[in-house]
C-alpha cells in the first residue's frame, strides 16, 4: 500500500470518530426500553447503558445495543449510532461523554 493511501485511510477513520455531543439524546436512568412510552421512542434509536462492575455503579461506562448485566439506563437518540449495529457492539465512554449523558437525564 502506498504511503498516501495509508494516510488517507487514517484521516478518514479519524474524521468518523464518535462524538456523542452530535446527537440529540434523552437518558432514562434505571429504566429499560419496555418502561418507556411509545411516544418517547417513536422514530428514535434506543441503546442501553452499562455501569462499571467494579467501582462506580452510578456512572455509565459503555453504550451498547443490549445490556443484560450491569444495566444503568436507556439512551434514546435522534439518529443511529453507526458504531453500534448489533449485540456485542459497544462504545467505551469518555469522561466528557459521561458528563453529556448525566446532563441529559430525564426525571
Amino acid at each position: 500500500m502506498k504511503k498516501q493511501e495509508l494516510k488517507k485511510m487514517i484521516s478518514n477513520k479519524k474524521s468518523k470518530a464518535f462524538k456523542l455531543e452530535d446527537f440529540k439524546i434523552e437518558v432514562f436512568e434505571g429504566k429499560r426500553l419496555g418502561q418507556l412510552s411509545e411516544e418517547t421512542i417513536k422514530d428514535k434509536f434506543c441503546y442501553c447503558l452499562r455501569h462499571d462492575d467494579e467501582g462506580d455503579w452510578c456512572m455509565p461506562i459503555t453504550i451498547e445495543k443490549a445490556v443484560y448485566c450491569n444495566f444503568w439506563g436507556t439512551l434514546v437518540s435522534d439518529k443511529p449510532i453507526p458504531q453500534i449495529q448489533k449485540d456485542g457492539d459497544y462504545i467505551n465512554l469518555t469522561n466528557k461523554q459521561q458528563d453529556y449523558i448525566i446532563n441529559n437525564i430525564i426525571e
